[in-house]
């Protein structure tokens, strides 16, 4: 493994976890949380739930390094220094990158128009703080879940170099589909998650 590529993979785990921590500073995600008690009808403090804490800052670290290990895919892509054709774990850096980017321009669109028509005083950055990984896991795990078995039901593909980034994406991929649908599971179950009351939505 290259050092270059090594200091990458450092600096997007500290993007991650940056991200991580701006969205733990979210009061809704502290270790209290505000319900409505049914039989008084009073507002109480509740310890929240400690899984869907892990799973939005989980969530975060990966929407990190899937923007930076991304980014740096369509770096060397736009450098000529990338390997072609592309094999299943760049893919999976494109997409993730691509939904990344998607996403943000998406709250940033979504904040302008709710200006054009309210009184809507949170600012962007606020906005973008509080939005910017939500369900990103949940889409990025149906993305690959829908692109996977598209590629390899495409026929013969040729050899792919099997290099860091090649694999690093591969494990990426599956890790992101293996939490995901193991949260689903959970949800199941009946286990509070973000989103479902256990954290941010």
């Amino acid at each position: 493994m290259r050092l270059t590529y090594v200091i990458e993979l450092v600096l997007a785990v500290a993007v991650g976890l940056a991200l991580t921590r701006v969205r733990m500073s979210d009061p809704r995600m502290g270790d209290t949380r505000t319900v409505l008690d049914t039989d008084t009808g009073r507002l109480v403090e509740q310890k929240a739930p400690r899984l869907p804490r892990i799973t939005a800052a989980t969530e975060s670290v990966l929407y990190g390094v899937a923007f930076v290990g991304g980014f740096m895919t369509w770096v060397e892509r736009a450098r000529g220094r990338s390997p072609l054709p592309w094999g299943p774990g760049r893919w999976a850096w494109s997409v993730l990158f691509l939904l990344v980017i998607i996403s943000l321009s998406w709250i940033v669109i979504d904040h302008h128009a709710m200006l054009a028509i309210t009184q809507f005083e949170v600012s962007l950055p606020a906005n973008l703080k509080e939005r910017h990984a939500s369900n990103f896991l949940e889409n990025s795990t149906r993305f690959l879940l829908a692109i996977g078995p598209t590629y390899f039901a495409g026929g013969a593909h040729p050899p792919s170099a099997r290099d860091s980034r090649e694999m690093a994406g591969r494990l990426l991929a599956v890790s992101i589909v293996t939490l995901g649908i193991t949260i689903q599971l959970l949800r199941l179950t009946g286990t509070p998650m973000y989103g479902d009351g256990g954290g941010m939505h």
